[in-house]
């Protein structure tokens, strides 16, 4: 699959693009809520680790992740913000991982989204480039394979990848089980935080 090119003004703030990204997906504008079928909270959040991890061994000189973030909401659907209901049996979930410092250099920052492209272009993923239209520098990559699950590498003031998914996941019977961040994330920077209806979230990790 050919990867899509765009081009966009230098002072666009990604950051917030990627967010208000995000939540499109999770909030369907509809009656009733997208469900993605091929994962549960827990298997999704597994999966985001299986791809994070396989995505950075493409990047030759990685030197780790700095932070992850991993979080649950609830299942919103309707057709904005303000009128929605939420579905108690589903949740969403995301992952967030932030580079540490020794990629803040920008030919690094840049070898990283090049890789990213070409390897997920490679497995027939969907793949979005955005590029400066001043510079040609990458400002993120986005890669969605078939099954809903999306990889966005945001190459701005704050590196970061991002892992999210189509849809709502149902919310299983088992614990979110506690898992080794890749990348030798240091002690303490590794956090969790469950807002859906999950029970019990300060006992499961």
């Amino acid at each position: 699959m050919t990867p899509r090119t765009i081009t966009t003004p230098s002072l666009l703030r990604w950051p917030a693009v990627a967010a208000a990204a995000i939540m499109t997906v999770a909030l369907s504008g509809c009656s009733s809520p997208d469900i993605n079928e091929d994962y549960t909270d827990v298997e999704v959040l597994a999966e985001f680790e299986s791809r994070i991890a396989d995505s950075v061994e493409q990047a030759d000189g990685f030197a780790g992740f700095a932070t992850r973030e991993r979080e649950l909401t609830g299942c919103f659907y309707g057709e904005d913000h303000n009128d929605q209901g939420e579905d108690e049996d589903h949740s969403t979930a995301t992952t967030r991982y932030t580079l540490r410092d020794e990629f803040t250099d920008g030919s690094a920052v840049q070898d990283i989204a090049a890789a990213f492209e070409r390897h997920w272009t490679e497995l027939g993923w969907e793949v979005d480039a955005w590029r400066d239209e001043q510079t040609g520098e990458y400002n993120s990559v986005t890669g969605t394979s078939e099954d809903g699950i999306s990889l966005l590498y945001q190459a701005g003031s704050i590196v970061s990848l991002d892992a999210f998914h189509s849809g709502c996941v149902a919310i299983d019977e088992d614990p979110i089980e506690a898992s080794e961040p890749i990348g030798d994330v240091p002690v303490g920077e590794d956090r969790f935080q469950n807002l859906s209806n999950r029970a019990n979230p300060d006992d499961e990790v």
